[in-house]
């Protein structure tokens, strides 16, 4: 169970106290260990290391008298994750003896909230006797113990300039009090006079006791010793008080010899939320028993705080004597946040003068300029300068930034003030002169925007040829207004067209809306990227449109990567010809067509092929898209992959001729090689090139998508060339084989060849074949000797002559079995072999 918590502040007469006993059992050999404690806050093992590991000094012996006697108390402090704990142990020795017959020393060990302790406003000396009067056992259930505290006051028995010393050299280093009393309550009670010069939340960091010795590992932060070491602060309570160069001494000095140390040990007293040893927040919160003087020095010094103006008080700040007070808001002015404005704001509307106008002027610039402050932190500024009459100055510091392009909170705050007739006087020149607090204005100013006081708006009329009367036309004055001004209103502000074109498109006559939206769309054309009012402008913003018109917005927004408007599966031809017109008027590089590819790819969706008519549609336009658009990189993977997968649920579309111009790229798809290779087979005429039949051929062949007969079967019912075209389709076949690593080729053009002297391709064919086709041949057998006469002439290796000589007697046996009988030696005479 947790230790219960008491609110911060409350007088409480009692607290409860976790706690342990730790000692040895009489007669064990054991070492010393922890007895007994309650289960929270400490562990065993954490109470070892504080009460015996920690010990700040030495066992004395049974018989040692003195201040370094038996009994001992120190004080320290310790953090755990249930928050920091002031500890009190308090070790004496028992009439026990150990297994050999050492005195056993007993400690009892008590721990307290730091916040319980500082907000009872309890000292050491009360501590130490609600400890004593709270005895600890071995059978004690581990929950914890209460303390019951009965605080007396007392006065001071240590002189104040000792105390004073001791306090501020805390603040840097260890302090050791010599030459002190014997008796520990009486040790315990001057600690607590060097405590009461220090806040009173000092006890939650500060560590002190009746004794330590300088060679302890753990000494006490202040404590009672015999000896003092180089590095710490001696204080010897029978001398003279050692003087301490810091400026907290400084200050309780002072502040002492002007109020008198009672006042300051009471001002102190109520610090208790000051847990801290940084020097310099010391003193701050010692200075505060003088606020009025702090804070006018700090003025001076330049390093006035704004929450102590507020820590004083109006009533306190206002009986401070007048030029006091401006120097005080003048400093306050120089580091003021907007939260201290609003805080403060009766403090600075009670006692503002006119000489403090400056002040805000440069404050409200250089926050603009740094760009720290957002528009609600400025609108508290204008707030406190209207109250205290100094909108001008609020107004000049605007002047000074508004050139500054791209400050979306100045124009923030102004069009805020805008809105206010108050405001419009100081505002309407400094409105007019500049081109993007102008265009704030005016976006807001239009009839879909939030209202802008009349009275602004008759002021900036004032105007001639200022900012706000070139750039109101398009706003204001539609029918007035030129590309020109459209223009330069893009280069102020890109956000400020698309309010422009939506209000034309919502309200304009149709001749001024087609003009601002063709104006518009040349912008686009022109801009690399697009603002996102832009973005949605073209969308959604201007619909309805026209089919044609909603291409080429769509166009824009895909060659940029963005999502059209249109759902491409619904597109109908007027659609795609304003995409694909769009596409031809741009100059694209390779990456925005990769963009338009994917972006329309994620466009299309899953089933966008479905319905027959609305797929050849979209093929369609999607063809004359990439066509238009200057390259295949239109064609990206994802958008292949997209169309690739309608296909694939149809295969029979392949078939269709409006896919013609399609099959290459579907060829490359695994899941439709077959079938395209199969398509372009069946949709092969009379009239088609002999090379690209050869290389579907050869495609088929290789792949073993049909067999040779099939093929052939398929050919022979439509597709015939001329002779000459025989010639190529059979020499292209064989090499298109032969490329692939196929070296079937002379077998399938034999297949060929055969049926075509068969009459398989029609008697015509036939003839004409046997008339020209064998004289046309015989070019290649011309071409094939001398091929084999140059290999033979540049050959070297010996290898490589008997393998040329294979081939070529491959080829002689070959024309052997094709001549007549008789004819083969007549022909090479009777040396058959001879050359």
């Amino acid at each position: 169970m947790a230790l219960p918590e008491h609110p911060a502040g409350a007088a409480v007469s009692g607290v409860r106290a976790g706690w342990a006993l730790v000692g040895k059992r009489p007669g064990s050999y054991e070492d010393y260990a922890v007895l007994a404690a309650s289960r929270e806050p400490f562990t065993h093992s954490s109470l070892r290391q504080i009460v015996i590991d920690r010990e700040p000094a030495s066992q004395p012996t049974v018989q040692e008298t003195g201040p370094g006697a038996m009994p001992r108390a120190w004080f320290s402090t310790v953090n755990v994750e249930s928050g920091r704990y002031v500890c009190l142990t308090i070790s004496e020795w028992s009439d026990d003896l150990d297994a050999i017959n050492r005195p056993i020393l007993i400690s009892r060990f008590y721990c307290v909230r730091a916040d319980d302790l500082i907000a009872s406003g309890l000292s050491y000396v009360d501590l130490y006797r609600a400890a004593l009067g709270t005895p600890l056992t071995e059978d004690l259930p581990d929950g914890p113990v209460r303390l019951d505290l009965r605080p007396e006051r007392r006065e001071p028995r240590l002189s104040d300039g000792h105390a004073m010393a001791a306090a501020a050299g805390l603040l840097e280093q260890r302090v050791g009090l010599i030459n002190g009393p014997v008796a520990l309550e009486e040790r315990i009670a001057l600690l607590d006079d060097v405590m009461a010069f220090l806040p009173a939340g000092a006890k939650a960091w500060t560590s002190a006791g009746g004794w330590t010795d300088a060679a302890s590992r753990f000494p006490l932060r202040l404590a009672f010793t015999a000896q003092v070491p180089e590095n710490a602060l001696a204080v010897n309570l029978r001398g003279t008080a050692p003087v301490v160069d810091n400026a907290y001494g400084e200050q309780l000095e002072i502040l002492a010899g002007r109020h008198g140390a009672d006042k300051v040990r009471a001002h102190l007293a109520k610090l208790g939320d000051v847990r801290t040893p940084d020097a310099e927040q010391v003193l701050i919160a010692l200075q505060d028993l003088d606020q009025e003087h702090v804070l006018l020095t700090a003025a001076f010094n330049g390093n006035l705080q704004p929450g102590n103006v507020r820590k004083l008080g109006a009533a306190r700040f206002r009986a401070m004597d007048e030029g006091h007070r401006e120097t005080v808001l003048a400093s306050y002015l120089e580091v003021a946040a907007a939260q201290d404005l609003n805080l403060d704001r009766v403090i600075l509307a009670e006692n503002w003068r006119r000489s403090l106008d400056k002040g805000l002027e440069d404050l409200v610039r250089q926050r603009v300029s740094r760009r720290t402050w957002s528009v609600a932190d400025l609108l508290v500024a204008a707030e406190i300068a209207a109250e205290v009459g100094a909108r001008h100055s609020f107004a000049g510091a605007v002047r000074s930034c508004a050139s500054e392009r791209g400050s979306t909170t100045l124009c923030g705050v102004v069009t805020r003030l805008a809105e206010d007739d108050g405001w419009s006087d100081v505002l309407a020149p400094v409105v007019a002169q500049s081109e993007q607090l102008a265009v704030a204005v005016l976006r807001v100013a239009l009839p879909s925007g939030t209202p802008v006081s009349p009275r602004l708006l008759e002021r900036l009329e004032e105007h001639p040829n200022s900012s706000w009367d070139r750039l109101a036309r398009p706003f204001l004055r539609a029918e007035q207004a030129s590309e020109q001004q459209f223009n330069e209103l893009h280069s102020v502000d890109p956000d400020a067209i698309a309010d422009v074109v939506y209000h034309a498109h919502r309200n304009a006559e149709p001749t001024w809306r087609a003009r601002v939206v063709s104006w518009f769309f040349d912008l686009v054309r022109r801009s690399v990227d697009l603002v996102k009012s832009w973005v949605d402008l073209l969308r959604d913003g201007l619909e309805p449109m026209e089919p044609g018109e909603r291409g080429r917005a769509d166009f824009e927004l895909c060659r940029r990567g963005k999502p059209p408007g249109r759902d491409f599966g619904r597109a109908g031809r007027a659609y795609w010809d304003g995409l694909a017109e769009a596409a031809r008027d741009a100059v694209l590089d390779d990456r925005q067509r990769r963009a338009l590819g994917d972006a329309i790819a994620a466009a299309l969706g899953q089933d966008w092929g479905a319905e027959n008519g609305r797929f050849f549609d979209t093929m369609s336009g999607l063809w004359r898209l990439s066509t238009e658009a200057g390259g295949s990189e239109v064609l990206t993977a994802a958008l292949l992959n997209s169309i690739g997968r309608q296909v694939r649920g149809v295969p029979d579309r392949l078939g269709d001729e409006r896919l013609t111009d399609w099959l290459p790229f579907f060829e490359l798809d695994p899941e439709l090689h077959t079938l395209v290779l199969m398509a372009q087979l069946r949709r092969v005429k009379g009239n088609a090139a002999p090379a690209y039949v050869a290389v579907l051929v050869a495609k088929l062949v290789h792949r073993k998508v049909v067999s040779v007969n099939d093929v052939v079967e398929v050919l022979s019912h439509r597709w015939c060339p001329a002779p000459y075209g025989w010639v190529e389709f059979l020499s292209v076949l064989n090499a298109r084989l032969a490329g692939m690593g196929d070296f079937t080729g002379p077998l399938v053009c034999a297949k060929f060849v055969h049926s075509l002297m068969h009459g398989d391709f029609g008697e015509d064919a036939r003839q004409a074949a046997i008339g020209k086709l064998p004289g046309y041949m015989m070019q290649q057998g011309y071409l094939t000797v001398e091929v084999f006469r140059e290999a033979y002439r540049t050959t070297q290796v010996p290898a490589r002559s008997e393998e040329l000589t294979v081939y070529l007697e491959h080829l002689v046996s070959r024309i052997r079995d094709v001549l007549p009988k008789g004819l083969f030696g007549r022909i090479f005479g009777r040396g058959e072999g001879s050359r």
